[in-house]
């Protein structure tokens, strides 16, 4: 997918594309339009996971929070998920590896995220350095995956 939107039948019907760009950029905007112009499933992972691991301790939230997003990509219809607000997955207190988890979930469908980050053409990074939810990924941490700005995935 060099540009524009995800098609299902993207690298044999599963993969990874991450749509980055900082907050307000139109990175939401642009997956609900994907979402209401072509029925692609459209998940708020934030909402979606909280709401369903609440009962959850503190010692099983953080298996209970990766089992409940596989499953809801997994249970998603069609063959094209949009994944927004996945901060969550990036919360110092789970211990998780938010990229390892959404390529998880690409495995058998095509999964669309929205990432509140930027990438330099080394380095993919979410939040800023010294927030609590930053994160870097080397070049050899995205092999296979597809990084494009929301400028990008917009044309």
């Amino acid at each position: 997918m060099p540009s524009g939107r995800p098609q299902a039948s993207d690298e044999k019907n599963s993969g990874l594309k991450i749509i980055f760009g900082h907050s307000g950029a139109g990175k939401t905007t642009l997956l609900r339009k994907w979402a209401d112009r072509h029925g692609y499933s459209y998940l708020n992972i934030g909402s979606l996971v909280s709401h369903r691991t609440l009962g959850y301790s503190p010692a099983e939230r953080s298996n209970a929070v990766q089992r409940v997003f596989l499953d809801a990509v997994e249970s998603a219809e069609g063959d094209v998920v949009l994944c927004d607000n996945i901060e969550l997955l990036f919360a110092p207190e789970l211990s998780l590896d938010p990229l390892r988890l959404l390529k998880q979930a690409a495995r058998r469908k095509v999964v669309v995220a929205a990432w509140d980050g930027s990438y330099d053409g080394s380095t993919l990074s979410y939040a800023v350095p010294g927030h609590d939810e930053y994160q870097a990924y080397s070049h050899t941490d995205v092999l296979g995956v597809i990084l494009l700005s929301v400028n990008e995935a917009s044309a």
